[in-house]
Protein backbone atom coordinates (compact mmCIF):
# COMPACT_ATOMS: atom_id res chain seq x y z
CA UNK A 1 0.00 0.00 0.00
CA UNK A 2 2.84 2.82 0.64
CA UNK A 3 4.07 1.86 -2.96
CA UNK A 4 0.85 3.28 -4.31
CA UNK A 5 0.66 5.76 -1.58
CA UNK A 6 3.96 7.55 -2.21
CA UNK A 7 5.26 6.14 -5.61
CA UNK A 8 7.90 4.17 -4.29
CA UNK A 9 7.53 0.32 -5.85
CA UNK A 10 9.92 -0.13 -7.77
CA UNK A 11 12.39 1.35 -4.83
CA UNK A 12 11.05 -0.90 -2.14
CA UNK A 13 10.72 -3.76 -4.60
CA UNK A 14 14.57 -3.05 -5.76
CA UNK A 15 15.64 -3.40 -2.31
CA UNK A 16 13.93 -6.35 -1.26
CA UNK A 17 15.34 -8.28 -4.02
CA UNK A 18 18.66 -7.17 -3.33
CA UNK A 19 18.94 -8.65 0.15
CA UNK A 20 18.13 -12.01 -1.58
CA UNK A 21 21.11 -11.93 -3.39
CA UNK A 22 20.13 -13.50 -6.36
CA UNK A 23 21.91 -13.71 -10.04
CA UNK A 24 20.93 -10.62 -11.74
CA UNK A 25 19.14 -12.92 -14.03
CA UNK A 26 16.35 -14.23 -11.67
CA UNK A 27 16.21 -10.77 -9.63
CA UNK A 28 15.25 -8.79 -12.92
CA UNK A 29 12.79 -11.56 -14.51
CA UNK A 30 11.32 -11.64 -10.47
CA UNK A 31 10.88 -8.11 -11.02
CA UNK A 32 9.94 -7.93 -14.13
CA UNK A 33 7.51 -10.30 -13.10
CA UNK A 34 6.34 -8.80 -10.11
CA UNK A 35 5.97 -5.17 -12.03
CA UNK A 36 3.73 -6.99 -14.58
CA UNK A 37 1.40 -8.62 -12.43
CA UNK A 38 0.55 -5.41 -9.89
CA UNK A 39 0.55 -2.79 -12.54
CA UNK A 40 -1.74 -5.17 -14.54
CA UNK A 41 -4.29 -5.66 -11.59
CA UNK A 42 -4.06 -2.10 -10.45
CA UNK A 43 -5.36 -1.39 -14.05
CA UNK A 44 -7.74 -3.76 -14.41
CA UNK A 45 -9.40 -2.38 -10.98
CA UNK A 46 -9.04 1.03 -12.15
CA UNK A 47 -11.32 0.34 -14.98
CA UNK A 48 -13.48 -2.04 -13.12
CA UNK A 49 -14.13 1.12 -10.80
CA UNK A 50 -15.44 3.11 -13.74
CA UNK A 51 -12.28 5.37 -14.32
CA UNK A 52 -11.79 5.93 -18.23
CA UNK A 53 -9.17 7.72 -20.17
CA UNK A 54 -10.38 10.20 -22.43
CA UNK A 55 -8.32 12.29 -25.18
CA UNK A 56 -4.66 13.15 -24.47
CA UNK A 57 -4.67 10.32 -22.01
CA UNK A 58 -6.11 7.66 -23.96
CA UNK A 59 -3.25 8.44 -26.19
CA UNK A 60 -0.56 8.91 -23.40
CA UNK A 61 -1.76 5.20 -22.39
CA UNK A 62 -1.37 3.95 -25.99
CA UNK A 63 2.04 5.51 -26.70
CA UNK A 64 3.64 5.26 -23.41
CA UNK A 65 2.75 1.02 -22.88
CA UNK A 66 5.32 0.35 -26.30
CA UNK A 67 7.71 3.05 -24.90
CA UNK A 68 7.85 1.21 -21.48
CA UNK A 69 9.16 -1.90 -23.69
CA UNK A 70 11.41 0.39 -25.34
CA UNK A 71 13.00 1.38 -21.82
CA UNK A 72 12.87 -2.36 -20.94
CA UNK A 73 15.13 -3.57 -23.83
CA UNK A 74 17.27 -0.84 -23.30
CA UNK A 75 17.65 -1.29 -19.89
CA UNK A 76 18.58 -5.11 -20.70
CA UNK A 77 21.27 -4.01 -23.39
CA UNK A 78 22.51 -2.08 -19.97
CA UNK A 79 22.52 -4.84 -17.63
CA UNK A 80 23.78 -7.12 -20.09
CA UNK A 81 27.26 -5.56 -20.21
CA UNK A 82 27.67 -5.21 -16.47
CA UNK A 83 29.16 -7.81 -14.42
CA UNK A 84 27.01 -10.06 -11.78
CA UNK A 85 29.99 -9.23 -9.73
CA UNK A 86 29.10 -5.21 -10.01
CA UNK A 87 25.15 -6.05 -10.41
CA UNK A 88 23.93 -5.72 -6.61
CA UNK A 89 26.33 -2.09 -6.72
CA UNK A 90 24.73 -0.67 -9.52
CA UNK A 91 21.09 -1.80 -7.70
CA UNK A 92 22.56 0.38 -4.45
CA UNK A 93 23.55 2.82 -7.15
CA UNK A 94 20.06 3.52 -8.47
CA UNK A 95 18.00 3.20 -5.21
CA UNK A 96 20.85 5.85 -3.39
CA UNK A 97 19.85 8.14 -6.78
CA UNK A 98 15.80 7.33 -6.03
CA UNK A 99 16.08 7.92 -2.35
CA UNK A 100 18.15 11.28 -3.46
CA UNK A 101 14.68 12.32 -5.51
CA UNK A 102 12.55 12.16 -2.73
CA UNK A 103 15.12 14.02 -0.60
CA UNK A 104 15.62 17.56 -3.07
CA UNK A 105 12.33 16.67 -4.39
CA UNK A 106 9.80 15.91 -1.98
Amino acid sequence: MAAGIFGVGGAIRAAVLAAFNLPKEVYLFTSGFTALFIDSSRIAAYFAGGTRLEGLFLWGLLLFVPLSFLGAFVAKKFIDRVPEQYFRFVIALFLGLAGLKFVVFP
